[in-house]
């Protein structure tokens, strides 16, 4: 690793957040709701507006070697739990696992929500993503006893974490 860094992504970076989001999606397919093929197939005008939502109303943080990005992170405010956060799309490349890249992004993704007043952060992860789930117990995330199946995709168990910001 050369300088591994950690920024908001700016309201011009639409193809950047395409590139990372479709990356995450060719390298852990069963880690996220969405799919490959229906984001490979969404135009500019829909990762342009989704880029101005996120960096408007929400947040999402890129981590960097140098110059080439290497993981991401969404911020969202979350409609369900008042102040609350709901952190998702966490990817970080293989090769920058367990390296510390992961939690500089939930780290910094925790210190928006703090900023914006919020006092609940909590996320979704799969079953059996045993290095995530290892990486959000590190950071302070704990089970809720709350799980579901993706509604998209229904052979994928999702449980709920959650950690105060306060």
């Amino acid at each position: 690793m050369t300088s591994l860094n950690v920024r908001h992504l700016r309201a011009d970076e639409a193809d950047l957040h395409r590139q990372l989001r479709l990356e995450a999606l060719r390298e852990s397919p069963r880690a996220f709701g969405d799919t490959l093929e229906s984001l490979e197939r969404k135009d500019a005008d829909y990762w342009n507006a989704l880029t101005q939502r996120v960096c408007s109303v929400d947040a999402m943080v890129v981590a960097l070697d140098g110059e080439r990005p290497i993981g991401m992170i969404y911020g969202l405010q979350d409609r369900q739990i008042r102040q609350g956060a709901r952190l998702g799309g966490v990817w970080v490349d293989a090769q920058y696992r367990r390296r510390g890249a992961g939690s500089l992004l939930v780290h910094n993704v925790i210190g928006w929500a703090q900023s914006q007043g919020l006092v609940m952060a909590r996320l979704w992860v799969g079953h059996d993503e045993e290095a995530a789930i290892a990486l959000y117990e590190r950071c302070g995330f704990v089970f809720t006893g709350v799980a579901r199946a993706l509604e998209e995709r229904p052979s994928i168990v999702i449980r709920e974490m959650r950690r105060a910001l306060a």
